[in-house]
């Protein structure tokens, strides 16, 4: 497996993740249930650690399409803008949820609690878009017919 494998292999994760963590915490919060908002709190620092190895080997795709004649310059600039926000809002995302996880003191706790959610709401849009331009790299049927030129 090279890295342009790997990438698209690991590329899902950091979207999935923040939305299923999202799903998650908020259902915990709902239903008053400190196992499940541990267990999205667990799912935010999961998907914050695979997202490092996701963007890393972006490169390497982009690589892999220059090698092939395939690499629509403009789109994967734009794409890679957008993950190395995605990397560090996703980061984040994973570290108020590892202090929220990991906090003693309850009403400090719960605060950083609404504050995951909150920012894994905003994380799942982010990330959902940013899947999205990197999926017009390659998969030209999505792509703004509009902002094509004719061929």
């Amino acid at each position: 497996m090279n890295g342009a494998h790997a990438h698209l292999l690991l590329n899902h994760f950091p979207i999935i993740g923040s939305i299923f963590s999202t799903l998650l915490l908020l259902g915990g919060i709902l239903n008053k249930s400190e196992n499940v908002k541990k267990a999205g709190l667990l799912f935010f620092i999961f998907t914050a650690i695979i997202t490092a190895p996701a963007f890393l080997t972006g490169h390497e795709a982009e690589e892999a399409l220059k090698a092939i004649g395939q690499d629509p310059h403009a789109l994967i600039e734009e794409h890679e803008e957008w993950a190395e926000t995605g990397l560090w809002l996703t980061m984040a995302v994973g570290l108020i949820s590892m202090f929220a996880y990991f906090s003693t003191q309850k009403p400090y706790g719960t605060k950083l609690i609404y504050v995951a959610v909150v920012a894994g709401l905003l994380n799942s849009v982010f990330m959902t878009y940013v899947g999205n331009t990197g999926g017009e790299i390659r998969h030209t049927e999505i792509r703004d017919i509009g902002s094509e030129s004719p061929e």
